[in-house]
């Protein structure tokens, strides 16, 4: 019950995120509600990779 738990919170925090970026590049209702749920579906370590690999390519 308690690793249920802990899913429940990372998506819950994850789709937190996802509307934060959303409302940061002023994206509309419908492509907002596409990134809470792609970053919700990717995950801790899913958007962990993402973000990595941009702050890569973003330093270069």
């Amino acid at each position: 019950m308690h690793i249920i738990s802990d899913c429940q919170n990372s998506t819950r925090i994850l789709a937190d995120i996802g509307d934060s970026v959303a409302v940061y590049l002023e994206l509309s209702r419908p492509v907002s509600a596409g990134v809470i749920a792609a970053l919700a579906y990717l995950g801790p370590r899913g958007a962990e990779v993402i973000l990595m690999n941009w702050l890569s390519r973003k330093a270069k």
